[in-house]
């Protein structure tokens, strides 16, 4: 957690504009303090205004090497699900931190399990899988992402084994 703070900071200070970012997946969820691990990268989900990819990607370069991170550690290839995150989950966002120019907001506990079911989907690592239950979900949570199944399930994705998994039945 640290060190995504301190790198998010060091890009707030390289930004010439207002920008916010949101991030979803195991990152929010580090953030939090919902799981235990630390982030090593994370998964941008939006971005405002939407023409700021190119500055949030390079300050989040320029941050890269001095943080010992990966130099894609800010990653906006979440971004290309957003068609398949929860119903309505722009409108659940948290402010995160603002810091000069930046403000980072994070997705919530119920849509950020939303983005990690989709790449469980989409063939990703079983550290998903670990995130969503160390992050023990209440009974409301599980029904949000019960719903949000059966979407993607009537959008052709194979959801059984991951309701299963989770104990989502």
């Amino acid at each position: 957690k640290n060190t995504i703070d301190s790198a998010l900071a060091a890009v707030s200070q390289i930004i010439t504009r207002n920008i916010e970012i949101v991030i979803g997946g195991s990152a929010a969820a580090v953030l939090r303090e919902d799981i235990s691990r630390d982030a090593h990268d994370c998964d941008v989900g939006a971005i405002n205004p939407p023409d700021a990819e190119a500055d949030i990607m390079s300050a989040g370069n320029q941050v890269a090497k001095d943080a010992g991170l990966n130099n894609d550690w800010l990653n906006c290839q979440m971004m290309a699900w957003d068609n398949e995150f929860p119903l309505g989950w722009r409108n659940r966002t948290t402010t995160y931190i603002t810091a000069g120019l930046l403000t980072v907001s994070l997705m919530s506990r119920p849509d950020c399990v939303g983005t990690l079911l989709l790449r469980l989907l989409n063939g990703t690592p079983d550290q998903d899988l670990a995130d969503i239950n160390e992050m023990e979900l209440t009974n409301g949570e599980r029904h949000a992402i019960r719903s949000h199944l059966d979407v993607l399930r009537q959008n052709g994705y194979e959801t059984d084994a991951i309701r299963q998994a989770l104990n989502l039945w």
